[in-house]
């Protein structure tokens, strides 16, 4: 074997194994480095979010080892400029979300007890918010809100949910029926004055409701407690009465979910929902 091809096996087997012979071994990262938390704060509500008009960028980030998330906005245009920075006080801000070009959504969280009491229980207290980035000034929000649908065509305007309280007692198998989704209650904020109108109020057998972007309630998700079913309904127009069009049992769903996400708007009596169809993936 010529000194050449020894060379070129040589390499290969460095490239395949990571190994380089004669290079020292990198040294560990320390301990603490495990502990850092994300610089840019990640989860279900997103921690980067961008205006309507495009014109700023709201970020969510933890600028120390030590620190709690600030928001930082900045010019999209020029994002050399210094940010406009805030924080939620005493709170750990979680989640960011435009709701016009002047109002942003924020979720956040407070730990207030060392020990979870009770199964299915956390040691925080949640609250949500808006953040006026005009007049830099929070708006805080006892409830757990999130927001369910953004109307462009009234941009003062926003459609927000949370969960249905004081929902009455059920048996363990309506809890697990009811366990495949959570009953919401949907209000209509005005961006503006900061009143909020009742829009649709969540129960088991039609629970968990869904807007178009033009805020007509158009889709609903329940459960069938007696037939141990999670049921899925839709109406084709503002005010018509409800139709079931797909049920899944709740043994199925735990396994084998299904969501309904979006009307096909190029096909009537359409729409698109998230499947597995049996398979491991969607």
């Amino acid at each position: 074997m010529t000194s050449l091809k020894r060379k070129i096996i040589a390499l290969f087997w460095a490239l395949a194994t990571g190994t380089v012979l004669g290079a020292e071994a990198p040294a560990p990262y320390p301990l603490e480095q495990w502990a850092m938390r994300d610089v840019i704060v990640p989860g279900r509500v997103p921690g980067v979010s961008v205006s309507p008009n495009g014109e700023q960028l709201a970020l969510l980030k933890i600028p120390t080892r030590d620190g709690d998330p600030i928001v930082e906005i900045y010019d999209a245009a020029d994002l050399s400029k210094k940010p406009l920075r805030m924080n939620a006080g005493r709170m750990e801000l979680t989640g960011i979300e435009w709701l016009n070009d002047e109002k942003l959504f924020f979720r956040a969280r407070r730990a207030v007890r060392d020990t979870v009491e009770r199964r299915e229980s956390d040691v925080y207290r949640y609250r949500s918010g808006l953040l006026d980035v005009k007049e830099k000034e929070f708006e805080s929000f006892s409830e757990r809100f999130f927001v369910a649908q953004l109307l462009p065509k009234s941009p003062n305007k926003a459609i927000l949910g949370m969960p249905s309280p004081g929902q009455p007692k059920v048996s363990e198998l309506a809890k697990r029926v009811q366990g495949a989704f959570t009953p919401y209650d949907y209000y209509e904020f005005d961006l503006k004055d900061g009143t909020r109108k009742l829009l649709a109020q969540g129960k088991i057998a039609l629970g968990a409701y869904g807007f178009d972007s033009d805020g007509v309630l158009w889709r609903a998700q329940g459960g069938d407690v007696s037939e141990r079913a999670v049921t899925f309904h839709w109406r084709p127009t503002e005010g018509a009465e409800w139709q079931e069009f797909y049920r899944r049992g709740v043994d199925d769903w735990e396994f084998d979910p299904f969501f309904l996400i979006d009307r096909d708007d190029m096909n009537a009596n359409h729409a698109y929902v998230i499947a597995r169809n049996g398979h491991d993936t969607h």
